[in-house]
């Protein structure tokens, strides 16, 4: 770079910037400044790219419109020294596009090695169609590697994008120049095809007003279809978008016609749908389904953790005469070994119910009463094993979520440093639905 500074207390007008008529090309001059204000330097780029091993000189001329400077005429010199060349190569030799859907892009790589004995630099990359008004092809990425030297022996990839906007067949070019100089300048042809993207569509099998946690949910994508005559739908792919804070759901057969999920929590999901006809071509729009698991009784008592190895129980207590509260006795404590107590209430509807006794990793366990007898219940949780083996004991967090009549009414969460601790979660008075945080904690053994 060239220091261009005037140190005067008025502004130099540049007029005249460039090469001298004599000056050898491998001297090449970037843009100059048309004014440098008073006190003020500017930089103007030179480079040097010798083609022989030899000297080389010229002159770059400036000419000003100050009295005092007028024009000055500044020597260039350098010698050109044989390091050795480099040597490109370029491939694929074309890029052909798959059929690909209007509104939807397909994406190839183009890789630039080099072969030579020094770096090569690439000046230019560019994508065009010179028999159209408009191009569906262009690069991507290209400018990170204009300019920046590839070492010998190494490469590097750049990707063409395809964006077709018609049914139709395109034609464009890739176009690279580079420092090679036995071959500074290769094109290679591009090609794609424009094509109608087939139609994904998703029904829910279930009755949306009737799913509850722990529910099979089923969709179907069977009246998925494509509008080309004589194509069909190949491929499905299902995937789940949203579920429930704790959810461990996932899409089962998700690459089949009819998939499946268990809600295992209560909450909203999302899933959706694409499908992929006979000539390989993605729908552009997918096929959305949403559904709500919302607990048909009246009570619902969630418990979830984070620990993929940990086995925590969902305990739900009614307190003796005195208020006391009996864990692990059958007469006060519905867990996993008094998963239907039938002799609480008179009325079988008061009766909790534990769905399922999840031992290793995440949950849920739930806590179901149709219609809870009046009473004041607690809710614990015993972190019963850690199923590490003696390994190295990383923290569990807890999260109790209380919902009546489907709605989410209480949250509480607690991190357990090690098995074999009780937390005491919350106690919950029925109707009145006075919920108190109970926040305590303590050790307590497995009793069997």
């Amino acid at each position: 770079q060239l220091t261009l500074a005037n140190p005067s207390i008025v502004g130099v007008e540049i007029v005249r910037c460039e090469r001298s008529d004599d000056t050898e090309p491998v001297f090449t001059v970037g843009e100059c400044p048309t004014l440098i204000p008073s006190g003020a330097t500017a930089l103007v780029d030179l480079s040097f790219a010798p083609m022989v091993e030899d000297n080389a000189e010229g002159t770059l001329i400036i000419e000003t419109l100050d009295d005092d400077i007028g024009t000055i005429e500044i020597p260039l010199r350098g010698m050109g020294v044989d390091l050795g060349t480099p040597e490109i190569t370029v491939t694929p030799d074309a890029l052909t596009f798959a059929p690909t859907a209007i509104g939807d892009t397909s994406l190839l790589p183009v890789t630039i090695g080099n072969i030579g004995a020094n770096d090569l630099y690439v000046s230019e990359f560019l994508v065009a169609c010179p028999d159209a008004l408009s191009c569906p092809f262009r690069a991507v990425g290209e400018q990170s590697m204009l300019n920046q030297p590839i070492a010998p022996g190494l490469n590097a990839q750049i990707r063409v994008a395809f964006e077709p906007t018609e049914l139709i067949e395109y034609a464009g070019v890739v176009r690279v120049k580079s420092n090679d100089i036995n071959q500074p300048e290769i094109e290679i042809p591009i090609t794609g095809h424009g094509h109608q993207p087939p139609i994904a569509q998703a029904q829910l099998v279930n009755d949306p007003d009737r799913i509850e946690p722990l529910d099979q949910i089923v969709f179907d994508g069977r009246t998925s279809h494509s509008p080309v005559d004589g194509l069909s739908i190949e491929t499905f792919n299902w995937s789940l978008l949203r579920r429930p804070a704790g959810s461990t759901a996932s899409i089962v057969d998700a690459d089949e016609a009819e998939a499946g999920i268990t809600a295992d929590l209560a909450g909203d999901y999302t899933v959706e749908l694409h499908v992929v006809d006979t000539m390989g071509v993605r729908s552009v729009e997918p096929a959305v389904v949403t559904f709500r698991a919302v607990p048909r009784d009246a009570l619902h008592i969630q418990l979830t953790w984070d620990h993929p190895d940990a086995d925590l129980d969902l305990h739900f207590l009614r307190g003796d005469e005195a208020l006391a509260y009996h864990p692990f006795n059958p007469v006060y404590d519905a867990y996993f070994s008094n998963r239907f107590p039938d002799d609480w209430y008179p009325d079988e509807v008061n009766h909790p119910r534990l769905d399922i006794d999840d031992q290793r990793g995440f949950g849920p366990e739930n806590i179901n009463v149709r219609d809870p007898a009046v009473d004041t219940f607690q809710v614990w949780v015993h972190y019963w094993n850690d199923n590490l083996q003696g390994g190295a004991r990383t923290p569990a967090g807890a999260t109790v979520r209380i919902y009546v009549h489907g709605m989410l009414r209480h949250e509480t969460y607690m991190e357990f440093e090690e098995d074999q601790t009780m937390w005491k979660a919350l106690q919950l008075d029925w109707p009145d639905l006075n919920f108190r945080d109970l926040e305590e904690t303590f050790a307590y053994e497995r009793p069997f």
